[in-house]
């Protein structure tokens, strides 16, 4: 098991993701991520924004003073069932059925996971996910892609290529979207998932495809075995 770490800062609460493969780049997101939270400002795509800019312009609490060892560091943890490679989201007063509101982080992992936590401890209730969804179907052949059907497993490094791009928020609609690589019975395949941000269930999906014909007229087919969606959704 992986596990997913909490840490609060000055005069307020947050989050951050951490593995031990993929700590040190999660370590460039702890200030970042941890401004978000204090003025309830979403984080709902990878680097918070389509530019990628990394940039929090309502930051009015942070310095160099408060971030310390006294009152800035980590908190808690939850358990993942994977490697975490895409940017954990945040999303906060999230109605959630049967459990009230809550501030969210959403968690992706090379399983083809995607978790929801409560944002500001792991007591009580919230020693669970909020929900947790999971692509694969072990019973129906359907897998992580991994061994020979992950042919480039020098590139990441990790045993299986599940989710590995950071998802997005349409926060209007309440839909997180992700994309996951599976082995279907021998078959790779990358598909599309809405899935509802307080209850993880799935709205919509669809089968990721793609042809293109070359200035030579060849047609060329998109390959899910040889292809890795890496870059943030947006």
């Amino acid at each position: 098991m992986r596990n997913v770490r909490s840490l609060r800062e000055y005069s307020g609460s947050s989050f951050a993701s951490r593995n031990s493969v993929v700590v040190a780049i999660l370590l460039l997101y702890f200030c970042f991520l941890v401004a978000q939270v204090h003025g309830q400002v979403s984080v709902l795509t990878s680097r918070n924004d389509n530019g990628r800019t990394g940039a929090n312009r309502n930051e009015t609490l942070l310095t160099p003073v408060n971030v310390n060892s006294n009152n800035f560091g980590f908190l808690f943890s939850q358990s993942v069932d994977g490697y975490i490679v895409g940017q954990p989201l945040y999303l906060s007063n999230v109605w959630i059925p049967g459990a009230g509101s809550h501030n969210v982080v959403y968690v992706a992992t090379l399983h083809d996971s995607v978790y929801a936590f409560d944002a500001d401890g792991n007591a009580g209730s919230n020693t669970a996910p909020l929900w947790h969804a999971n692509f694969t179907d072990p019973a129906n052949g359907i897998t992580t892609a991994s061994g020979a059907f992950l042919p480039c497993p020098g590139v990441t490094g990790f045993p299986e290529a599940g989710i590995v791009s950071t998802p997005v928020i349409d926060a209007n609609t309440g839909t997180i979207y992700v994309v996951a690589k599976t082995n279907e019975n021998g078959t790779v395949a990358h598909h599309l998932y809405a899935l509802d941000v307080a209850t993880g269930q799935q709205k919509a999906s669809i089968l990721i495809t793609a042809t293109y014909t070359a200035n030579s007229g060849k047609v060329i087919t998109f390959n899910s075995l040889h292809q890795m969606n890496r870059p943030g959704l947006c």
